[in-house]
């Protein structure tokens, strides 16, 4: 009977080296991919040619406005949330009604949610010390979990991807539940180029035209999200009737927006499975955290929902993990009705966002009720 194995000896000296030099050569490859990473990716040198109008490059933008900003002689207001706020609040509007005794800045990144804004405020203000009040958005206080759980939301990896780091690795990765996207984000967090790739590809198809885009964007970028004034179509007119589940619309309103503020006006409760109470916990309770010791107010508020909100969601019974952080010496929740009177279809634009008139209401009641808070550095 034959020998079914064979001693390493026996292999000829020619295929020895062939072996030899194939693993030398993915060895120098995997080095010099390492090698480029770091110097690419992990460094954060690309971080400055991402597209303007990627997540990644808009949140990079946000930073930077935040990292040029100069220290001010009164107390600094951050607002972090994501469209609702980014079309819903002006931080000039804000600035203005304030009369120069506190100063808003909006931090606000479209798509982006609690798990993205702790990272997002660690890279903006790294001691903790910068901001006397933080107003952080709640579309409900009330823990309704959504469609999907939103531990497993894979855009925050897009977001704030250039703003981990290796040690955040672990971490990052295993806040998510799925096993398929907790590999995905770890293979992002160490590896950033599979998540950069495609933005890389586009920029060296055309560096000069990034180039130009990138610069006009860094020029101006604090300038026009200062003065952005919103969109200025609206939904007066619209109507309601939550008996038949039915809604009017005025005349000019597209299709497809129709359909859109359909879905989320007459949208049915989710069932309660206690996904959203411990993602809220995770995050909003890291970000509560980090600002303990700091004396920095923590300000919760439900702003304006949208055109018009079914007035049997975000009941005082249903659990809520906001509620409960009320009692902690840093943290005040504005009471439900706060801003209540502005879910009219005159405000809005869509189905979620303000438009010219509602943002205006918006942020001077936000000023009005934020300034007094500001001063009050918990002990």
């Amino acid at each position: 009977m034959p020998h079914l194995c064979y001693h390493a000896n026996s292999v000829p000296s020619s295929s020895k080296g062939t072996l030899l030099k194939s693993a030398f050569g993915v060895c120098v490859g995997i080095l010099l991919y390492v090698i480029a990473e770091q110097a690419v990716f992990d460094s954060g040198w690309y971080l400055r040619f991402l597209d303007p109008d990627s997540l990644a490059g808009r949140i990079q933008l946000t930073l930077q406005m935040e990292w040029n900003r100069p220290r001010l002689p009164v107390p600094l207001v951050a607002v972090i949330g994501n469209s609702m706020f980014a079309e819903g609040f002006s931080a000039k509007t804000a600035d203005e009604e304030a009369g120069g005794r506190v100063r808003f800045a909006n931090l606000a990144v479209p798509a982006s949610q609690p798990r993205s804004w702790f990272y997002e405020l660690r890279a903006a203000d790294p001691d903790a010390r910068r901001y006397a009040a933080i107003v952080l958005q709640a579309e409900e206080y009330s823990d309704e979990d959504g469609a999907a759980p939103m531990a497993d939301y894979i855009a925050d990896l897009h977001i704030i991807d250039g703003q981990l780091t290796p040690a955040d690795a672990l971490d990052f990765a295993f806040s998510y539940r799925d096993a398929r996207l907790r590999f995905e984000a770890l293979r992002g967090v160490l590896l950033k180029g599979y998540i950069f790739k495609s933005d890389l590809q586009a920029f060296l198809e055309a560096p000069s035209k990034r180039l130009e885009r990138v610069a006009l964007f860094q020029k101006g970028y604090a300038e026009s999200i200062y003065n952005y004034e919103g969109h200025h179509e609206s939904l007066a007119g619209m109507s309601v009737d939550w008996a038949s589940r039915s809604i009017d619309f005025p005349p000019g309103v597209p299709a497809d927006l129709q359909q859109r503020v359909r879905e989320a006006v007459l949208r049915k409760r989710a069932p309660y499975t206690g996904m959203q109470a411990l993602y809220r916990q995770r995050w909003f309770g890291r970000i509560l955290d980090r600002y303990r010791s700091s004396g920095a107010r923590i300000i919760f508020i439900r702003p304006p929902r949208g055109p018009a909100v079914n007035p049997s969601f975000d009941s005082p019974d249903e659990p809520s993990t906001i509620w409960q952080y009320a009692s902690r010496p840093n943290v005040t929740v504005l009471p439900v009705e706060t801003f209540q009177p502005l879910e009219r279809p005159e405000n809005f634009w869509d189905s979620l966002h303000m438009n010219t008139t509602g943002r205006n209401r918006f942020s001077r009641m936000l000023a009005h009720e934020v300034e007094p808070l500001a001063g009050k550095r918990a002990r």
